[in-house]
């Protein structure tokens, strides 16, 4: 199963604009009601920006209530990107209120003001990388919008979470809870559109997994003095590597509070977390590519390691089946540790060992395995 190329680039998010420097890491934002002060290096909902990228600092200027319209232009007067995404919630998946079903009036004008709703969010703001559906959508022989046709119309690229099965550009999948972790193996196929949880080795949908989880602990929204509820570094980590090290994306909610801002205390964390990812993974001490069952990595020397990550070429597909990671030390190879799944990023952690070559041994696979990357790395302790 190859995967579209849309559904690549959301997979192959290595620097996202949404973490302060992160790294596969995103943050989602949920648009404020309020009108917000002017913050410069921020955008309206409050989220720092990289200057040093081109990014020009500016101001959210005053608007007439047509929020998304005046967010659109103002991204593109301080040549911030383009929004990535719109979160559809609760209306698109449920009967109107008071309807009795698909031929009710109710319901039938709800549909109605729906699809027009939804016209001019796509069709007046420029493309959309990515659109979320929280909660899914009505099936239209239920009553629901036929949204469909007016994707294929005005957003023919944008993958879609949640939303209808016919996306012609790819869909996206709910691990099954809110914990921002996958179960393992997971993979990047399902036997239906828009199934949850870890996906099917033999599907024939390519549906990658997406984590969500909230910044604070089982808070989606802001609430006054609830910082003691900011996740730690280490719990980010641990979600960091059951999401992202187990091939899924990873998004972490920012909560806004009332001044249209992320607090400073979730930004500080935010900012903690890229600079471990960074920490961690920015410098392998040795890396390689290869194709074919065995792939060997020589480090020069003996060095102690005590991380590998594992990537797969996945515009060919997930290849891979099964897998052993061995380490050559005493003169002899010895399991450091094995898996299944693969796909775009598999994140191995063992006990600290010293080897001086690694290799990856696929024990089997669909076809060719294509090795996009295999690095080891030695991390240390946080420093305190």
């Amino acid at each position: 199963m190859i995967p579209k190329e849309n559904l690549l680039r959301v997979i192959r998010h290595d620097g996202p604009e949404w973490v302060p420097d992160g790294m596969e890491s995103v943050v989602s934002i949920e648009p404020p009601i309020i009108e917000r002060p002017g913050c410069a290096s921020c955008d309206p909902w409050g989220v720092g920006w990289n200057l040093e990228e081109g990014a020009e600092g500016g101001t959210f200027p005053a608007h007439d209530g047509h929020t998304i319209r005046d967010l659109a232009s103002w991204r593109q007067q301080i040549r911030i990107p383009q929004v990535h995404g719109l979160d559809w919630s609760r209306p698109l998946a449920e009967l109107a209120k008071g309807s009795t079903g698909a031929n009710d009036p109710k319901q039938v004008e709800y549909r109605r003001r729906a699809q027009r709703m939804v016209t001019e969010l796509w069709g007046n703001y420029g493309p959309l990388a990515y659109i979320w559906f929280d909660g899914g959508v009505l099936p239209v022989e239920k009553g629901g919008a036929d949204l469909a046709p007016i994707q294929r119309r005005l957003q023919p690229h944008a993958v879609t979470f949640g939303g209808p099965a016919e996306n012609p550009a790819g869909l996206s999948r709910w691990p099954g809870n809110e914990d921002g972790v996958t179960g393992y193996p997971n993979w990047s196929t399902v036997k239906r559109a828009n199934d949850e949880g870890a996906g099917d080795a033999n599907g024939t949908v390519w549906e990658p997994g997406e984590c969500d989880v909230p910044l604070r602990k089982q808070q989606w929204f802001w609430h006054p003095n609830q910082e003691n509820s900011l996740r730690s570094l280490d719990e980010l980590m641990d979600i960091y590597y059951k999401s992202v090290g187990r091939n899924a994306n990873l998004i972490v909610n920012a909560s806004i509070n009332r001044d249209g801002l992320v607090p400073d205390a979730d930004m500080k964390r935010f900012k903690e977390f890229g600079d471990e990812i960074r920490r961690r993974f920015a410098k392998p001490l040795a890396q390689t590519a290869g194709e074919g069952e065995t792939v060997e990595l020589d480090l020069g020397r003996p060095a102690k390691i005590n991380h590998a990550i594992v990537m797969e070429k996945i515009t060919e597909g997930e290849r891979i089946r099964e897998y052993v990671v061995e380490g050559f030390a005493g003169g002899t190879w010895k399991e450091l540790c094995k898996g299944q799944s693969v796909g775009h990023k598999r994140i191995e952690k063992f006990g600290d060992v010293e080897v001086s070559k690694v290799r990856l041994r696929v024990t089997s696979s669909t076809a060719k395995p294509l090795i996009r990357q295999l690095a080891v790395y030695n991390i240390t302790p946080r420093p305190k």
